[in-house]
């Protein structure tokens, strides 16, 4: 009959297993988690050994008793082998756990299973084994062979390196952790002690072999050492290892904000050791972050930055406060971290000084000078007072960036913003807005004077020169004054009246200032709408060309012709040349335009010359500016537009002035006036005397006609030194071979004056003002008739 004591014995190592399994199954769930495979075979292995165990004492049979025996060895050599993974990956190493490692590490379980099981052929497990009935247990008494010893040995060392690992984690674990894994540790000695006191026979336990027993005691202490706060989840001992080696600043509250654990970094970050923060309210050692946890409650997270740390050596860092939840407890505590970010800010700071700032002198760009107008222009809402911003630029600055380099110019607006800072007081803004362009701003203005004067200031501080590359360069400031406040000017609008104010002061004659008019921005109105309506003209053929006739003075016929462009707008009515010309120089217009119009002129003259065949042919002359020289494409334009028109090149003359020939590219535009003398096109100097270069010019350029200006002209009779000057002009014109024509003949006296001093032609209203061409071609008629 069956001892109680035996029965109840074999209960307990079923309900052990069951234990075990239960255990296993729930690591078995978190395997993605290091360390959680491991043990979950090292449980199963454990309830294999219980259960083998259990099975040999319940069985009658003595070979079915050491079979049972033998099988729970499956479990016995797994143990030990789970044991050690288990410990190197919960401790953060498992880089170890290789396929290689493994295979090198199963050897010695797979040849003592083996030897296990073929024991009866060799003893080297077990010399002799005999089945007892002896006491209430029935047992196997074995006396161990030599390979026994060597497993047992193998087997405890895995144990004892993975339990030295396990130790080392205890010692160097945070607080909050070092329940468990002292938990770990015992649960770990409690088994393999006990199995080492009965197989060593030092202290006689009594029968059966308790330690199959004390493994699920283990395992209870496994589960609630791991399973209590999830550590398989959220903290295992390799997380704990890295958060107290990680830079980054660590900090554990309960639910009363008192400090439960920090690590190193956090320590070295606020300047706290470990025994002084711990238990202590967080407010004690973080007191400017107070206002960081209220706003932190309700919330489940919060971000702030703050500069932590004593006088030079404060960092800055990102600071995050979460809430920490267990599973009775919603918000068990917090946990906050402190990131190092101080690098981060710095480069911040130096984006946002290359954002806000021009590269090249250090100044504030126009966007940060915009923002500090804004920030003005509110302030002086508030104190009723005005600001006032100067608008600045650099007269001829193009020349010296041509002539000395870039690199030189870049010098001069360095040079140029040192000297017109101590023009300005402290609290004012000097900024470069690009290229040459700075702007100035000034607060608290409350008399127009007061910028005025600074500007002054300014202008003559620039007057002295400045030294590039040993040479001397003098430049001279064009200053636009705009006064406004927040009421009436926004910021954007006084930058731009101030601009209107410096391009004033430039068409002025420069190196001065003007302060802003309101007719200014009318002015500039009415020039933007003509440029929009000039930019039209050609394409809806609202151009037209005028015909002023030039007469032989002494015959009073007819000789030529000098095509004169008008703009006939819609709304404005006739504009003339004077009006418009400049403005379609300056934005490009003029080379179409001139185009256009000796097209017409060409074909005019040719239909004017088969209808009036006269000796020499009826010539013409057409205008060419400066900007029509330029023109790569001139001489072949002039020669296709000859032979489209059927006009012979002598019959057209090419009019120019001394200033759209001379200058920095004369000899570009001298060549471009041979190649036209070449295909047989003439040219008439227009408006002489007026130039600078004038009688000196005569022998260059090659002309055939001199055309004297209308000034002379108007003053003849008037003014004796004119009357000399004209006088001469034909003395040296004839000597050279040259005709002239004097233009502006509006009087009987003025016509009798020039016949007077030699002038063959002339040109006025005295013989017709510019005629469309249906009256030219009417006053053609009526001179054909009289001749």
């Amino acid at each position: 009959m069956m001892d109680w004591r035996y029965t109840l014995y074999v209960i307990f190592l079923f309900v052990a297993a069951a234990i075990l399994v239960w255990f296993a199954l729930r690591a078995w769930r978190r395997r993605g988690t290091p360390g959680a495979t491991a043990l979950a075979v090292l449980m199963t292995a454990g309830a294999v050994w219980a259960v083998a165990y259990a099975l040999s004492l319940g069985t009658a049979e003595p070979s079915m008793r050491i079979f049972w025996g033998e099988f729970k060895y499956l479990g016995i050599v797994v143990v030990p082998l789970a044991w050690f993974i288990f410990a190197l990956q919960y401790t953060g190493r498992e880089g170890w756990v290789t396929r290689r490692a493994l295979a090198l590490l199963a050897v010695e379980p797979t040849v003592a299973i083996i030897l296990i099981f073929t024991n009866e052929a060799h003893g080297l497990f077990w010399s002799s084994r005999e089945s007892s009935t002896t006491g209430p247990f029935p047992i196997v008494e074995s006396v161990y062979g030599p390979f026994f010893w060597v497993h047992l040995s193998y087997s405890y060392l895995l144990l004892l390196v993975g339990t030295v690992f396990l130790t080392q984690a205890l010692v160097s674990s945070a607080h909050l952790h070092r329940e468990q894994r002292i938990a770990l540790v015992a649960g770990t000695l409690m088994p393999w002690v006990i199995n080492a006191v009965n197989v060593s026979g030092l202290v006689h336990v009594g029968s059966p072999d308790p330690a199959p027993l004390a493994f699920p005691v283990a395992g209870v202490v496994f589960a609630w050492s791991l399973f209590r706060y999830g550590p398989l989840d959220l903290v295992s001992v390799a997380r704990d290892i890295v958060v107290e080696g990680m830079g980054d600043g660590v900090i554990v509250l309960d639910s009363q904000d008192r400090v439960v654990d920090l690590n190193p970094a956090a320590q070295r970050i606020l300047g706290y050791p470990f025994s002084e923060a711990v238990g202590h309210p967080v407010a004690r050692i973080m007191p400017d972050q107070v206002a960081l946890l209220k706003r932190h409650q309700g919330l489940e997270e919060a971000h702030g930055e703050a500069a932590l740390g004593n006088g030079a050596a404060a960092r800055y860092y990102d600071i995050v406060i979460s809430s920490l939840r267990t599973r009775k407890v919603a918000r068990a505590g917090r946990l906050i971290s402190l990131r190092d970010i101080t690098e981060r800010k710095g480069l911040e700071q130096r984006l946002m000084q290359q954002a806000l700032h021009d590269p090249l002198t250090g100044l504030p760009n126009r966007t940060l000078f915009m923002n500090r107008l804004e920030g003005s222009l509110a302030r002086g809402r508030r104190r009723e007072s005005k600001v006032a911003v100067l608008f600045m630029d650099l007269d001829n600055f193009k020349f010296v960036n041509d002539s000395l380099g870039h690199e030189a110019g870049d010098q001069l607006l360095v040079a140029v913003s040192k000297r017109v800072q101590p023009c300005l007081r402290s609290e004012d803004t000097i900024a470069r807005l690009g290229g040459d362009e700075f702007a100035i701003l000034i607060e608290d203005v409350k008399y127009t004077s007061e910028p005025a004067y600074v500007a002054e200031r300014i202008v003559e501080e620039l007057q002295a020169p400045f030294t590039l590359g040993g040479q001397l360069v003098v430049i001279t400031p064009s200053i636009g004054i705009a006064i406004g406040d927040s009421s009436q000017d926004p910021s954007e609008h006084l930058l731009r009246e101030a601009d209107l104010a410096m391009y004033r002061a430039k068409e002025d004659g420069k190196a001065r200032h003007r302060m802003f008019d309101p007719i200014m921005e009318y002015e500039t109105t009415e020039r933007l709408r003509l440029e929009n309506d000039l930019r039209r003209a050609l394409q809806r053929d609202e151009f037209r060309v005028h015909y002023q006739p030039v007469v032989h003075l002494e015959t009073r016929r007819i000789v030529g012709m000098e095509a004169l462009v008008r703009w006939e707008h819609p709304e404005r009515g006739v504009i003339l040349p004077d009006e418009f010309v400049p403005l379609a120089e300056e934005i490009g217009l003029i080379i179409p335009i001139g185009r256009w119009v000796l097209r017409e002129a060409c074909r005019q003259a040719h239909s004017w010359q088969k209808r009036y065949r006269v000796e020499p042919p009826l010539s013409m002359g057409v205008n060419l500016s400066t900007w029509q020289l330029r023109d790569s494409d001139l001489v072949e334009d002039v020669e296709g537009l000859l032979l489209d028109a059927g006009l012979d090149p002598e019959d057209l003359i090419l009019e120019i002035t001394e200033s759209a020939v001379v200058g920095a590219e004369e000899h570009h535009r001298m060549g471009t006036l041979r190649r036209l003398q070449a295909l047989g096109v003439r040219f008439a100097l227009d408006d002489f005397g007026t130039g600078y270069s004038s009688l000196s010019y005569l022998k260059r350029l090659p002309v055939s006609l001199l055309k004297i200006d209308r000034l002379f002209v108007e003053r003849i009779g008037q003014d004796a030194e004119d009357e000399v000057l004209v006088s001469g002009i034909v003395y040296v014109a004839s000597a050279l071979g040259l005709s002239v024509v004097a233009e502006g003949v509006e009087t009987p006296q003025q016509l009798a004056r020039v016949k007077s001093l030699g002038c063959e032609l002339g040109q006025g209203h005295y013989f017709s003002e510019p005629l469309s061409s249906e009256a030219a071609g009417e006053l053609l008629a009526t001179y054909e008739r009289q001749r």
